[in-house]
Parts: structure tokens; C-alpha cells; sequence
């Protein structure tokens, strides 16, 4: 994956989220699939690669960000993604609704030691920065999720393992049921899944 300053660098934890969505969503039947702030497009476009059935639609709110995923999926041949600029579901029309809703958003709570690391140094802080404990962005996807899902549809979240029984607590008040999480390759909590029942 091409980045700039303007995305993240894809990491291994991300590797997670896209393997959990994989191994659970094996149907080939074509899924209407929102990821909301696409940075790069390693998600957006890696599943565009795995599950070219897909109808998956990507945002982000930074317009040269959406460029680098756009180039990403050209270049890498993932040619079925719709691409939106917007901040989170702000970018969709509310009569929309999807089978999966994933994201890997900002979650690093400002002050963190993890912002001082020379691998962050060059990235963009809005993509990971995220409130007092990091929960900003996730709270907003989480209690709009239910608006956006079909019934019986997903919401997939990376998040730091800290964070995962205020997520499962957010996901059960805002109408959705919590599924459990996948760990990570060093066996930290990285993935909460939940799911709206309509």
C-alpha cells in the first residue's frame, strides 16, 4: 500500500480486523459493506481484493486521504468501492443501510505515550488522536450504527484493549448486541463485533 503523511500506516492489528471479517463473512452472496474512514484503503480495498462481490463503500473526511485509497484500489485492482468524503456517516445518505459497518478509527487518548513514538511521528494526528480516553470517534459509530445497519447486520471496531468493555457497554445501549472480541497476533483484545437485530 501507497501512504502519505496525509494516511496511517497499515499495521498488523488492522491485518486482525480484515481477517475477522473474512473468516466470519465466507458467504459469496454480495454484502453491502460501509467503512468509515478509509485512511489508506488497506481495509476498503483488501476486502474489495477478497470479496470482489462486495458493494462496499468507503469514507473518509480528509479529501488527499480518499486520493491515496483511490490510488491504492487502482493500482492493487479493487475496482468495486464507492468512495465518499465526509466526516463518518455524515458522507451517507440516511436512507442507506448495510450488512457490515467497519472501521478502524482514531482511538489513542490525547497525552498517550504511544504519540511520542518515532512511527508516529509523520502521521496525521486526527487519525489517531480521539478525546481524554480515546472514545470520541468510537462512541459516535457506535450509537449511529443501528440507523445504518439492515437487520441482522454487523458492526466490526478495532479499538486499544482498554477500551473494549466501554465499547461492549455502548454497543448494548445503543440498540446493538455484543458479539465478543478478537485478539490480536499478540493476544491483546483488538476487535469488538456487535450486531443490530432490527
Amino acid at each position: 500500500f501507497y501512504v502519505t503523511p496525509d494516511t496511517l500506516v497499515p499495521r498488523p492489528d488492522t491485518e486482525c480486523l480484515v481477517e475477522a471479517v473474512l473468516t466470519r463473512w465466507q458467504a459469496p452472496r454480495s454484502l453491502r459493506v460501509l467503512e468509515l474512514g478509509v485512511g489508506s484503503g488497506a481495509i476498503a480495498v483488501t476486502l474489495g481484493k477478497y470479496r470482489p462481490g462486495w458493494n462496499i463503500v468507503a469514507t473518509d473526511i480528509c479529501e488527499k486521504a480518499l486520493s491515496v485509497a483511490q490510488e491504492n484500489a487502482r493500482r492493487l485492482g479493487a475496482v468495486s468501492i464507492q468512495w465518499k468524503l465526509g466526516d463518518w456517516y455524515d458522507a451517507i445518505d440516511p436512507d442507506q443501510r448495510f450488512d457490515l459497518i467497519i472501521s478502524n478509527p482514531p482511538y489513542i487518548e490525547e497525552g498517550a505515550d504511544a504519540l511520542q513514538d518515532v512511527g508516529v511521528k509523520y502521521e496525521p494526528r486526527q487519525a489517531l488522536v480521539s478525546g481524554k480516553e480515546g472514545l470520541n470517534a468510537l462512541t459516535v459509530i457506535i450509537e449511529k450504527a443501528h440507523q445504518y445497519l439492515n437487520p441482522g447486520g454487523s458492526l466490526v471496531l478495532e479499538s486499544a484493549p482498554f477500551q473494549i468493555n466501554k465499547i461492549s457497554e455502548l454497543m448494548v445501549q445503543s440498540n446493538l448486541v455484543y458479539h465478543g472480541v478478537e485478539q490480536d497476533l499478540s493476544g491483546h483484545d483488538r476487535v469488538s463485533i456487535g450486531q443490530y437485530l432490527g
